[in-house]
């Protein structure tokens, strides 16, 4: 599909050319890795849900994002990903905006550089990128896309805040280039690089998840070790007590979980028993720090028990 015309950019008109550009970059990788034999590289491909500006699985609310993209196998084939964005399997959320009428919408934002269609793309990706959270629990950072007419944004959000790139047009060939090497860059990809915490895994064939959880010494003082996970002990977990249900700040997770492999898919009828709670930590700061506002989570908790045995 073309792209829209500089002076006629509806919002609707952009989704297939969109999606258009994913699955034709997504082939060609699919073609280049059918060539590489020896498995060296990552097996994904970036590509589009098939249904656009629909209520997304998994949302708390009533909100439609426009598109979500997801990485799959290529030798699942080049077709969308489901009928409808999932967040439970997005890799990053697109919002695209053309123009405003006249006399509506958002104004202008001077200070910011950014005009009201850009503007509208960045409120409405940072309301639905929050929703990817509760739903992928291992994730470190995530991803968006804007595109406000012909210009596409990347952004990265972190915990403090986002990472915003410099816009390219998609109608100059510079711009298609950046954004198809970004296309490829994410396809070729290691899962930790894209925003993966390695030590939180789904398992689908156990329809659950498992996390690697560092040992803790018993010594307040000692802190743990964190610096290699050959001591972590497996955990198995389905559901969370407290999910990130936020954007921005410290990203606390409650996971009621065992350390008992399930033999079978978990489900209802066969359900995860805990016997234990797995909790996200603030950094561990030893006892004796000059700052007690800093004192971390772990070394707090320890202190509580010595307390009251």
């Amino acid at each position: 599909n073309e792209s829209p015309s500089d002076d006629n950019w509806n919002e609707r008109a952009m989704y297939p050319w969109l999606q258009s550009l994913f699955l034709f970059v997504a082939r060609h990788i699919k073609h280049y890795l059918e060539g590489v034999a020896d498995g060296r590289l990552p097996d994904g491909l970036v590509l589009p849900c098939e249904r656009t500006d629909i209520l997304a699985k998994g949302s708390d609310d009533r909100k439609q994002p426009d598109l979500g993209l997801g990485i799959r196998s290529h030798s699942q084939g080049i077709c969308p990903i489901g009928s409808r964005t999932e967040y439970a399997g997005a890799l990053a959320i697109v919002e695209a905006k053309g123009e405003y009428a006249k006399g509506a919408g958002m104004p202008d934002e001077p200070q910011l550089k950014l005009d009201a269609p850009t503007r509208g793309a960045f409120e409405q990706l940072f309301m639905y990128t929050c929703q990817v959270y509760p739903n992928q629990c291992n994730w470190r950072f995530v991803w968006g896309i804007s595109q406000s007419r012909a210009e596409t944004r990347v952004c990265i959000f972190v915990n403090n805040g986002a990472v915003v790139s410099h816009a390219m047009n998609l109608h100059t060939p510079e711009g298609r280039c950046q954004f198809v090497q970004l296309l490829v860059d994410w396809s070729l990809c290691e899962p930790p690089l894209l925003g993966y915490d390695p030590t939180i895994e789904w398992l689908d064939g156990l329809k659950c998840w498992r996390i690697d959880v560092p040992s803790i010494a018993t010594d307040t003082d000692t802190p743990p070790d964190t610096s290699s996970m050959s001591n972590a002990t497996p955990y198995y977990f389905s559901r969370m007590y407290v999910e990130a249900d936020h954007l921005f700040g410290h990203h606390t997770c409650c996971f009621p979980a065992t350390m008992q492999r399930s033999g079978a898919p978990v489900s209802d009828e066969n359900p995860i028993t805990p016997d234990a709670v797995v909790k996200d930590a603030w950094p561990y700061v030893e006892h004796g720090d000059v700052d007690r506002s800093k004192l971390g989570k772990v070394a707090f908790l320890k202190n509580i028990r010595q307390k009251l045995a």
